[in-house]
């Protein structure tokens, strides 16, 4: 599941938050694999990558 779709599929503001964190981790795993997102203000890779596992 993208996080994006989690967005949708949650609205809750705490699951919320704890997607927000999972499409942040998963931002810091790119970068550390060497990943460069291109950023137009502000832009997160999370419509574009699937969250880490629970």
């Amino acid at each position: 599941i993208t996080c994006s779709a989690a967005h949708q599929a949650l609205q809750k503001p705490v699951n919320h938050l704890l997607i927000e964190i999972r499409c942040v981790e998963a931002e810091l795993k790119l970068k550390h694999a060497g990943y460069r997102p291109s950023r137009t203000g502000i832009e997160y890779p999370c419509s574009r990558v699937k969250a880490p596992p629970a």
